[in-house]
């Protein structure tokens, strides 16, 4: 809904942390884009990604209450994805339901905790570890809201958008470039026309013209011939 979107106005005074009001907004739309993450493009392994309470994502019931911890879990599984999709490995799967509550990466290796450190997704469900989203500066809030943008431009609902628009638009260039042509055709005709009107009235006052004069050497030849006619 368009409409619960926050103006420009309100989502820079939540991320400033200045009004409340706009906190509350901010916190709508965080929950919005990460409930339509989990759904598409999702996190891998889905049933290894638990919340404290061995919920996996898509069960959980995302609140403002709980939007933090949610959205952690979310960006630690997608920094696992980008280490398993750019680096090529991957951490030791959980034993059991009880150590996959715990983390996908409590039984790695120090090399991969090592390149883990690294991953600037991995960094930013660090800043949300021990305090809430609303805590975080401007732009580490900010940098959380673009990853999910950026993550929901692969999102099925989104790309059909895009793709739908797009057709849009090459359909009403087609259209506009028919009218364009209709509009030209138009103005020719219409030019052809004024010029035929302005041809046609030139030559009837041209014809006039003559008319008047050769009536006038009438006259004046009738005027001549009685003179003569009384001498």
């Amino acid at each position: 809904d368009m409409d619960s979107l926050p103006t420009m106005s309100s989502l820079q005074a939540a991320l400033l942390n200045q009004d409340t009001e706009s906190e509350e907004e901010l916190l709508g739309v965080l929950v919005h884009l990460v409930v339509c993450a989990i759904e598409d493009p999702g996190v891998p392994n889905p049933l290894k990604q638990l919340t404290v309470l061995g919920q996996n994502l898509r069960q959980a019931d995302v609140t403002n209450t709980n939007i933090t911890e949610i959205l952690r879990i979310f960006l630690r599984g997608r920094a696992q994805y980008e280490m398993r999709l750019f680096k090529g490995i991957s951490p030791p799967e959980p034993k059991d339901k009880k150590e996959a509550t715990q983390g996908p990466f409590v039984n790695a290796d120090p090399a991969y905790l090592d390149l883990l450190s690294q991953n600037k997704t991995f960094l930013m469900s660090e800043t949300i570890k021990d305090k809430p989203y609303l805590a975080l500066n401007a732009n580490e809030k900010a940098e959380i809201l673009a990853f999910l943008c950026n993550e929901l431009l692969t999102n099925k609902a989104v790309v059909s958008q895009i793709e739908n628009t797009m057709e849009n638009v090459i359909v009403m260039k087609r259209k506009k470039l028919s009218l364009d042509n209709k509009v030209k055709k138009l103005r020719i005709l219409h030019n052809r026309k004024y010029k035929f009107k302005v041809e046609v009235v030139s030559e009837s006052t041209s014809a006039s013209a003559n008319g008047s004069l050769g009536g006038d050497n009438e006259n004046h030849s009738d005027l001549g011939d009685r003179k003569s006619t009384r001498l």
